[in-house]
């Protein structure tokens, strides 16, 4: 019983010791400032994106957008996983009401190279604060 104590004590006090040297390098977690504003992106989806549509992420579609997006009968995808060549074939096809892509403001280079294949609008940016997090296209068909 005493050994028990005497570790746990132990345990507790190396921890303490471990976690507040090292807090500041540890790359553990989620990145909350990276998808921040995924509320807003949601709102504006939820007024103008009508059901069977394609919403299309640069990168991996955030937790925010499946929790802020649940019941919408919207198909999430990546840019990242699915590639260009589905992303175009998913344009060619009349069966989706609309296609938009959220991209981060660090993907305009992405956005480039889809602008040259087919024909995208800026339909809405999203802030927090001073800077721009995402930005909102429509594919125009």
């Amino acid at each position: 019983n005493k050994f028990i104590k005497t570790g746990f004590i132990l345990v507790i006090i190396l921890s303490g010791f471990c976690s507040t040297t090292n807090i500041g390098t540890l790359n553990m977690g989620a990145v909350y400032s990276k998808s921040d504003g995924m509320s807003d992106v949601s709102v504006y989806l939820k007024n103008n994106a009508l059901p069977n549509s394609i919403v299309y992420f640069t990168r991996e579609v955030p937790w925010e957008m499946w929790y802020y997006g649940y019941g919408r009968k919207w198909r999430k995808r990546t840019l990242l996983y699915e590639g260009e060549q589905k992303f175009l074939r998913d344009v060619r096809d009349r069966f989706h009401k609309g296609i938009y892509i959220i991209a981060y403001k660090d993907d305009l280079g992405t956005i480039l190279d889809i602008q040259n294949k087919c024909t995208i609008l800026p339909v809405h940016n999203v802030y927090r604060g001073e800077t721009e997090k995402f930005r909102i296209y429509k594919v125009v068909r």
